[in-house]
């Protein structure tokens, strides 16, 4: 996909992303190996992106995969800035909010 065509997430991918980045049931996800500097962004993302192709055969590349990933957790913060912000009223999260957070 190009950025004229880019690739439209469904649930399930979404949420099997998550689960690779953030974890599956005691299998620590990548997010916590990038932190830790264990691995390199670049390098987890690659895996993740190999992992949805060989495991679900999803279309998608490294670099779809880094964006989404950016775009989840800016959503995730302008929510959380909006929050903690004295004055405004709370603002919901998005579909995948909670498991961001």
């Amino acid at each position: 996909s190009s950025k004229k065509n880019p690739h439209h997430w469904t649930d399930e991918e979404t949420r099997f992303f998550l689960s690779l980045m953030l974890g599956r049931g005691d299998e620590p996800g990548l997010f916590t190996r990038i932190k830790l500097k264990k691995v390199e962004r670049k390098t987890a993302m690659k895996q993740v992106a190999t992992i949805m192709r060989e495991e679900r055969s999803y279309d998608i590349t490294w670099n779809q995969v880094d964006n989404r990933w950016k775009s989840l957790l800016s959503s995730y913060r302008k929510v959380e800035d909006h929050n903690n912000t004295s004055g405004n009223e709370a603002i919901p999260g998005g579909p995948y909010h909670d498991e961001v957070s």
